[in-house]
């Protein structure tokens, strides 16, 4: 069962748009990849139903307009994930029972951020510059279930910066950029595939590179 409710505003003269929203979802049965200790073959990836749990969150989001050529956009998402009840299926990564109960969901984290600033002018009568920032902040989180310190994702933050220009009446786009700028060392999930191995998948450190990109 899924509950939400939320708002659309659109603000000085449509300069700005807000949009928010608070959500509740109750699950039965809930698919979540996990694992289980089998007495022969030992530890097994499966999918396990989860019999009661539950997400409450909310989000907001922002588009700003406050002058001629400059776009504002924020965005924050807080989800809140909970296992409800007791559960006694499931293993850690290396072949403990456990009880999940209170537990959040794996690769869940509470807050996810976004913001982004573009601004745009006219170099002449066909060309149109522009340059940018972005920026994202991931909460940290764990990639299984039983909490293990070996698979905890730690919180991260991204900035990518990008400049270019369009022309041909917006069909033709140029466009330079640098990922990472601040060479954040980050990674977004951890496997625990043999007893005593690890194995982070981690994100690309700093980046440039530059698109072409033509609309007929």
């Amino acid at each position: 069962m899924a509950y939400e409710t939320g708002f659309k505003l659109g603000l000085a003269d449509r300069h700005v748009q807000l949009n928010g929203a608070l959500f509740y979802y109750d699950y039965s049965d809930k698919q979540i990849r996990g694992r289980v200790t089998d007495p022969v073959i030992g530890r097994q990836n499966r999918l396990l139903n989860i019999p009661k749990s539950r997400v409450q969150g909310a989000e907001i989001n922002a588009i700003v307009l406050p002058v001629t050529g400059l776009k504002l956009e924020f965005g924050a998402t807080y989800v809140d994930s909970k296992i409800q009840g007791t559960y006694l299926g499931a293993s850690d990564a290396v072949g403990n029972a456990i009880n999940v109960d209170g537990e959040k969901f794996p690769l869940t984290p509470d807050w996810q951020v976004q913001a982004d600033a573009e601004y745009r002018f006219p170099a002449s009568a066909s060309v149109e510059l522009f340059v940018g920032a972005h920026y994202n902040y991931q909460g940290g989180t764990n990639s299984g279930l039983g909490n293990l310190a070996v698979l905890a994702v730690p919180a991260y933050e991204l900035v990518d910066l990008r400049a270019g220009a369009t022309m041909m009446d917006g069909r033709l786009t140029l466009n330079g950029f640098v990922r990472n700028l601040t060479k954040e060392y980050y990674y977004t999930f951890v496997s625990f595939g043999a007893p005593n191995t690890a194995a982070r998948y981690t994100g690309r450190p700093r980046t440039f590179g530059a698109t072409f990109s033509y609309r007929y």
